[in-house]
C-alpha cells in the first residue's frame, strides 16, 4: 500500500517538476511556469487539444499541492486521502459559513433586540411624537441604546417614577438605536440620558447629570436617582396653588367660583396638588395650607393631614370635605362633582345646542375640520359636562368642532355598513368635505381616552375610513333635538 501511495505523490510532483521537500514558493513558481509553457493557445489546432488535457493535469496537480491540507493527504494517502481531505474541507467551510452566518445574526439580535421591549414605559418614535409636542404635563424622557451597560439598572426606576407620578408626569423611552434621527432632533448624542421637559411645547428640555447617583444604584441604592430625577421634574411643573396665610385668605376668598384648600403637614406643594390646580385652573381655585400648628387649621378644625376641603363658592360656606383615598383619579371625581354641583359654573360648561349642524352646512360634505360627536342619553351630566369644557379649551386651535347629541342622532347602519371598529361608540369623528368616519369608545367620557383618540387622529396615527354613502345619509329624523 506504501509503494501505491509513493507511485501516486511522485504523479503530480512529476508533472509540476517538483519534490515532496519542495516549499510552497517553489511549487508555485513550477506551477506558473508550467502555465506559460503549456497554455493551449501557444500551439497548433492539431496539438491544442492534447495540450488542454496536459494543462488541465497542472492545474490539477496545483490544486492539490499548493494546498497544506490536501498536500498532506496526498502524500499520506494518495488520491483517496485527497479525496476525503476535499470533503472534510467542504464540510469545514460549509460549518465555518454558517456559524459565521449564526454569529452575525446572533449579534445583529443582540444589536436590535431592546431590553425595554415588554416595559410599560411608552415607546417615543417619529410617528408618534406628536404626543411629546402636544403634551399638556411634564415629560421625562429615557435616550438609550439596548446594549447599554446601565440601561436595566435604570429602567426599572424609570417605571417605578411612572408608577408613582402617573397622572402627574409622563415618563417615556426612545431607542436612539433605532430613532438616531429623532435622538439628533433632541441633541441627544451619546446614551443613556435622562432629560426633563415642561409643559410647553419645544425639544429644549434639561439634560440630567445622574452619574453620581448612577453610582448609588449600583450598590443598590436606587432612590438616590429617584429623588434626583423626581425634585426636577417637579421643579419644571407650572403651579396655580395659592399659599394661604392669615393675609391672604382675602384675596383667596375673592376669586370667583369653587375653592380647594389642600391641609398638609409639608413644607412644600405636593406635585399632585400642582397638576389639578392646572387641570382645573379655569374651573377652581386651589390653596393649600402648610403645617399642623396653622391657626387655620385649628380654627377649621382640621384634625388629619392631609385633608381636603372643597367650597362652592365663598370661604364661609359650608364645605365639603374628601374622605377618600389620596390618589389622583378618586381625587379628580370629587372635584369635578363638587365644581359641577355649582349652578353658576354649569350654565359655562353647557354646549350649545348644535341639532341643526347639518342644515347649515357645519360638519357637512363642505365642511373640512374634523367634527367630533359625543354620544349620550345624558346631555346634563355633569361628569361629560367638564370633559366637555376641558375639550373646548384643548381644542379651541385645532381644526375640530365638537357636537353633543343623544345616542340614537346616527342610525346603526353608520357601523355595520362602514365596518367601524366599534360597536357601541361614544365618540363619532366626522370629516365632512371627505365623507369619512371613525367610531371609538371612551367609558365615562375619560378625557384622556379622548385627549389620546384626537391626538392620534391629528398625528396620522389613525385615519378615518371612507363612508359607503354621504354622512348624511345615516343621520335619523327623530335626532332633531337634543
Amino acid at each position: 500500500m506504501a509503494l501505491i501511495f509513493g507511485l501516486a505523490a511522485s504523479d503530480y510532483y512529476s508533472i509540476l517538476e517538483v519534490n515532496r521537500m519542495s516549499t510552497p514558493e517553489q511549487i508555485k513558481k513550477a506551477y506558473k511556469t508550467k502555465l506559460i509553457k503549456m497554455h493551449p493557445d501557444r500551439f497548433p489546432p492539431d496539438k491544442k487539444k492534447e495540450m488542454e488535457e496536459k494543462f488541465k493535469k497542472v492545474q490539477e496537480a496545483y490544486e492539490v499541492l499548493g494546498d497544506s491540507h490536501l498536500k498532506t493527504a496526498y502524500d499520506r494517502m494518495g488520491m483517496a486521502g485527497v479525496e476525503q481531505a476535499k470533503k472534510d474541507k467542504q464540510q469545514r467551510e460549509q460549518w465555518e459559513t454558517q456559524n459565521k452566518m449564526y454569529q452575525e445574526q446572533y449579534q445583529a439580535q443582540q444589536k436590535r433586540q431592546d431590553p425595554l421591549m415588554n416595559s410599560p414605559l411608552e415607546l417615543i418614535n417619529l410617528e408618534n411624537i406628536s404626543k411629546f409636542h402636544r403634551r399638556h404635563q411634564v415629560w421625562i424622557l429615557l435616550f438609550y441604546k439596548p446594549d447599554d451597560s446601565d440601561i436595566r439598572l435604570i429602567a426599572p426606576l424609570m417605571e417605578r417614577l411612572r408608577t408613582d407620578y402617573d397622572g402627574i408626569f409622563t415618563v417615556a423611552r426612545i431607542n436612539c438605536l433605532e430613532e438616531e434621527e429623532l435622538c439628533r432632533e433632541f441633541l441627544v448624542y451619546g446614551t443613556t440620558k435622562i432629560m426633563v421637559f415642561s409643559s410647553f411645547s419645544g425639544f429644549d428640555g434639561k439634560d440630567l447629570d445622574f452619574s453620581d447617583e448612577l453610582e448609588s444604584v449600583k450598590r443598590g441604592e436606587g432612590i438616590k436617582l429617584l429623588a434626583y430625577v423626581s425634585n426636577e421634574a417637579i421643579g419644571q411643573m407650572e403651579d396655580f396653588v395659592t399659599f394661604l396665610s392669615e393675609n391672604s385668605i382675602k384675596d383667596f376668598e375673592s376669586k370667583k367660583g369653587p375653592k380647594l384648600v389642600l391641609f398638609t403637614s409639608k413644607n412644600s406643594t405636593p406635585p399632585m396638588w400642582k397638576a389639578l390646580s392646572k387641570e382645573f385652573k379655569n374651573s377652581a381655585s386651589f390653596g393649600i395650607i402648610r403645617g399642623q400648628n396653622s391657626e387655620i387649621a385649628q380654627r377649621m378644625k382640621i384634625e388629619k393631614f392631609p385633608t381636603i376641603l372643597g367650597f362652592k363658592s365663598g370661604w364661609l360656606t359650608s364645605p365639603s370635605t374628601y374622605t377618600g383615598d389620596f390618589k389622583m383619579d378618586a381625587i379628580k371625581r370629587f372635584i369635578r362633582d363638587m365644581i359641577n354641583s355649582n349652578d353658576d359654573t354649569r350654565d359655562e360648561l353647557q354646549l350649545l345646542d348644535e341639532r341643526d349642524l347639518w342644515q347649515h352646512r357645519s360638519c357637512g360634505p363642505q365642511d373640512k375640520k374634523y367634527c367630533l360627536f359625543i354620544l349620550t342619553n345624558e346631555p346634563e351630566n355633569l361628569h361629560l359636562l367638564d370633559t366637555l369644557a376641558i375639550l373646548k379649551k384643548e381644542l379651541s386651535k385645532e381644526p375640530f368642532k365638537i357636537a353633543l347629541v343623544r345616542r340614537d342622532y346616527f342610525t346603526p347602519n353608520l357601523i355595520s355598513d362602514n365596518g367601524l371598529s366599534t360597536d357601541n361608540p361614544d365618540l363619532i369623528i366626522i370629516r365632512g368635505s371627505f365623507n369619512k368616519v371613525e367610531a371609538f369608545s371612551a367609558p365615562d367620557y375619560d378625557i384622556l381616552k379622548i385627549r389620546e383618540h384626537v391626538n392620534n387622529l391629528l398625528s396620522s396615527i389613525v385615519s378615518l375610513k371612507k363612508a359607503k354613502q354621504p354622512i348624511e345619509q345615516y343621520i335619523t329624523m327623530a335626532s332633531s333635538e337634543l
